[in-house]
């Protein structure tokens, strides 16, 4: 009879135990992510998705490309003076209170202003292609890194798998363009002047550097969606996960019938 008491005992801790880290889970899960909800773009982006209809044709996509290539071009030759200019900028933005006064507006704009334009890519581009918006507010990371979110989880009803990647690629492409600008807009400025700052903050916010952070399939991120999409795999991290560790039981822990 004790042994079935221990038993009974045993499983109610674990139950209890179980409950009380999924209740913990969630709760990390919030505080890693809280987003507050702002309102509903859907008619708003539906107005302007037919008004920037040109931006989803061939020709403006050549140009844009063009656009980044030449960016990309300039950037590669003045790489050395890009890279000083930004450590000056950072440099000054650190060294002292007014620095940082003067600096930290700058980059925390712009940052917002490159966020919104990459939120409302993904979601001009899902209502193009016939999709509903319903959901835009503001995101804050780990309660210390501000941001934006659109809800453009209709994208993946859409049946052309080319058109569910436009959703998902549309921000990280926004963010290329606006980054090519910023090459051209530090290379027409003064070091040191506003614009030439803001142009950093362009090259370096909305271009490489994030973008491959951004892209990262390993993270649930657009990258982790465009590779979903590529390979057709709705549920693909918690289908990889169950797959390593059903490998971990049978092959490592040797458990039977798994």
């Amino acid at each position: 009879a004790d042994g079935h008491g221990d038993g009974w005992r045993l499983t109610e801790w674990a139950e209890r135990e179980r409950t009380r880290r999924n209740k913990l889970g969630r709760t990390l899960s919030a505080l890693t992510q809280l987003k507050v909800h702002l309102f509903n773009p859907d008619q708003t982006l539906r107005i302007l998705s037919r008004s920037l209809a040109f931006v989803y044709t061939p020709g403006f996509v050549a140009v844009s490309l063009i656009v980044m290539a030449a960016g990309g071009l300039l950037a590669v030759s003045e790489w050395e003076r890009i890279f000083q200019s930004a450590r000056d900028y950072f440099q000054t933005t650190v060294s002292s209170l007014g620095g940082f006064a003067e600096g930290a507006p700058v980059f925390y704009g712009t940052l917002f202003f490159i966020v919104a334009i990459h939120e409302m890519a993904h979601g001009l581009t899902c209502a193009h292609y016939g999709g509903k918006v319903t959901d835009m507010g503001f995101i804050l990371f780990y309660l210390h890194v501000p941001g934006f979110y659109c809800d453009i989880t209709d994208a993946y009803s859409f049946e052309k798998r080319s058109q569910r990647l436009w959703a998902t690629v549309a921000g990280g492409y926004s963010g290329l363009v606006l980054a090519a600008g910023g090459v051209f807009l530090w290379w027409g400025t003064t070091p040191g002047d506003l614009l030439n700052n803001v142009a950093i903050a362009l090259m370096f916010l909305g271009g490489p550097p994030l973008l491959i952070l951004n892209w990262n399939p390993l993270m649930r991120l657009d990258g982790y969606y465009i590779l979903m999409d590529l390979l057709e795999a709705p549920n693909l991290m918690a289908n990889s996960f169950r797959y390593i560790a059903t490998l971990f039981k049978t092959k490592i822990l040797r458990v039977p019938g798994v």
